[in-house]
């Protein structure tokens, strides 16, 4: 059976959302139409859906022409013409949670490391390091340029909050904590 014979598909439009209804392939609009028809023959269990009126992407209860749509909660203190506040507050939250949930002692280990480039080092004495396996140097090297690709990364969102500053020392302390391992494996 194709897909042109199929008698459930015989009556459905090709539909597209346009933000304020449905239309149809062919621009039609389907605003409070049927948005399939029944389409099999007689004693089908096939029925019509009617599709509700819309305005600006919401199905507009009982037909009301001044429904307002409900904000989501998250989106109460966000100003979406100028997210880059927003963006270092949650970047200050969530570093502050993270480090919050760490013990005091991987607190002031992780304090050690403020920059990169003191994780990239860490990276590479534990290369060089004769007491480590083969087994370490090999997932070091596997993970030896995550650093600098991660600087990169935090480069990047600097220059997109601008003029508002982040710090990321929390980052590449959190970073070193998870190398921090045994030399031996």
């Amino acid at each position: 059976m194709t897909l042109e014979n199929d008698s459930l598909n015989n009556g459905v439009q090709h539909l597209s959302l346009n933000g304020n209804g449905m239309s149809t392939r062919n621009g039609n609009r389907m605003q409070g139409e049927t948005i399939v028809r029944n389409g099999a023959s007689e004693g089908s269990n096939v029925r019509s859906v009617v599709e509700k009126p819309f305005q600006n992407g919401h199905v507009i209860p009982n037909g009301k022409e001044n429904f307002e749509p409900k904000p989501r909660t998250d989106e109460y203190d966000v100003d979406f013409s100028d997210t880059r506040e927003f963006s270092v507050k949650r970047w200050e939250d969530l570093t502050s949670l993270a480090l919050s949930r760490l013990s005091t002692q991987d607190r002031e280990a992780a304090a050690e490391y403020l920059y990169w480039h003191d994780v990239g080092s860490e990276i590479e004495a534990r290369i060089k390091d004769p007491k480590s396996t083969q087994i370490m140097k090999r997932q070091m090297g596997r993970i030896q340029a995550f650093p600098n690709v991660l600087a990169k990364l935090t480069m990047t969102f600097d220059k997109l909050i601008f003029p508002l500053e982040v710090k990321f020392g929390a980052l590449w302390g959190l970073v070193y904590l998870n190398l921090k391992t045994p030399t031996h494996m």
